[in-house]
């Protein structure tokens, strides 16, 4: 047996508002035991992996206050090892009054509004 096939990532290449959900695929081969997600910022490093169970919702929502360039990466791995990383950039362009906003925001929905 072999490793699983590399799930198919979609994402969107921009986004004025900061929301925007990176989801995959499933793997359909090889029983697929897990998926590994991993996200960077302005071609930074790659962050640790968070693991997602093939059953749970294979997708994460994102809410950026910051303007940038959001890197994901994933893949399905299974006893045999590994598939290769299916990868997709977003291009986070707030204009000046959202990002002031969205900070603002934020840190009152901390405090529990919002």
């Amino acid at each position: 047996t072999r490793p699983p096939n590399t799930p198919a990532l979609s994402l969107s290449t921009t986004s004025a508002s900061g929301r925007y959900t990176a989801s995959w695929n499933p793997s359909y081969s090889s029983q697929v035991t897990r998926y590994e997600l991993q996200t960077n910022v302005d071609s930074g490093l790659w962050s640790a992996a968070t693991t997602y169970l093939p059953s749970a919702v294979l997708a994460k929502s994102e809410r950026k206050t910051e303007n940038g360039n959001y890197g994901y990466r994933v893949r399905a791995c299974n006893a045999w090892g590994c598939s290769g990383y299916s990868t997709k950039y977003i291009a986070v362009e707030l204009g000046v009054a959202d990002v002031v906003a969205r900070r603002a925001g934020g840190e009152l929905a901390g405090a529990g509004a919002g």
